[in-house]
């Protein structure tokens, strides 16, 4: 049914700039840290993230309430920007995450399914894995539903200890999902890029120095996407 999954713990930044900052930062983060194509020949990956709630929206009110200390669960696929399909087909890997923040600390647990595998999971057809507690709770707490989702084109660089990560999303898009797997209007963008460090141990001088010209940013794709797709009035928030 899945891969296996994957715990992380890591500090995470992020940073919105214009495209030429972007791209004069892009330039500094290959020279030290490898690409990491999601697809082989691809600089940069399609990805599509739909988060999920419950009926009574509690997970997207708690992250509206409180943008830093907050649970959050998606899922996502990633395709070729040349050929987006817009659907979950089977031959494409999807990966569902639960990600809980506590400042700029984050846990997150990541699990690969395969294609159609996540509707059945989020209609109860599916059990999750044993190895995933935080997925497992969250399902025990009622069904899960599709609410906004996001799409972006990423350039991901990253040590291959996977101690530390860097993406440039671009062109940053969202949508208001029907159901698993199916692609719907844009309904608004974010302007510029956003820029994001992950990190499980110190950051390193080279970084701190491209990066001491930026503010962080409190941006949250997510919290952006339910202003974006009105969810966020229908909510009172």
């Amino acid at each position: 049914m899945t891969d296996a999954t994957i715990h992380q713990v890591h500090r995470e930044l992020k940073y919105r700039v214009d495209e030429a900052e972007a791209s004069r930062l892009e330039a500094i983060f290959e020279r030290e840290v490898p690409l990491r194509p999601r697809i082989r020949g691809q600089r940069e990956t399609l990805v599509r993230g739909v988060y999920l709630d419950f009926s009574d929206h509690s997970l997207t009110r708690r992250s509206l309430a409180s943008p830093t200390d907050n649970e959050k669960v998606r899922y996502r696929h990633y395709e070729s920007p040349s050929l987006f399909r817009g659907t979950i087909e089977a031959d494409v890997m999807v990966w569902l995450e639960v990600k809980v923040r506590k400042g700029d600390v984050v846990t997150k647990e990541r699990i690969a399914f395969r294609g159609p595998l996540m509707p059945r999971l989020l209609d109860g057809e599916e059990a999750a894995p044993e190895d995933a507690p935080a997925l497992s709770a969250l399902l025990a707490r009622g069904q899960l539903q599709p609410v906004v989702a996001v799409r972006y084109r990423r350039a991901a660089f990253e040590l291959p200890d996977g101690s530390l990560r860097l993406t440039v999303d671009r062109d940053v898009a969202f949508q208001r999902p029907e159901h698993p797997g199916h692609k719907t209007p844009d309904v608004g963008q974010l302007g510029g890029c956003v820029v994001e460090l992950k990190a499980t141990g110190g950051i390193p001088g080279w970084l701190s120095e491209a990066m001491r010209p930026h503010p962080t940013s409190e941006i949250s794709k997510f919290e952006t996407a339910v202003r974006a797709t009105g969810l966020a009035t229908l909510l009172g928030a």
